[in-house]
């Protein structure tokens, strides 16, 4: 069981963050770079490689919003800039697909 520690301040995941931003960044380029957004959203893994399911596709925003929850820590005007650009070009179909109920999910996040 998950039990919170009332005594941890933002201050104490400093040192942690300085390690944890440095993968996320890489892992998120390796996404990006290897990764079809023409085959949905990277939702599952199969046999330790991520798969998408034809029902999955609302999560996409998450992908791209990877990128720019990335900047917003760091900085990191690539991982901005490679969001932009995969957000501009993939998402408005989303934005227009209707009888979807998660457009905030997909869009906003």
């Amino acid at each position: 069981m998950f039990r919170p520690d009332p005594d941890v301040t933002p201050a104490d995941l400093a040192p942690l963050l300085e390690t944890f931003w440095p993968v996320s960044r890489a892992k998120w380029l390796a996404l990006e770079d290897r990764w079809d957004p023409a085959d949905g959203a990277p939702v599952f893994t199969v046999d330790g490689r991520y798969a998408a399911r034809g029902w999955t596709d609302w999560t996409q925003g998450f992908q791209f919003g990877g990128g720019l929850i990335q900047f917003a820590a760091t900085g990191d005007r690539e991982c901005f800039d490679r969001a932009t650009a995969s957000i501009l070009k993939h998402q408005p179909a989303h934005v227009t697909h209707a009888g979807v109920h998660d457009h905030g999910f997909n869009v906003v996040s």
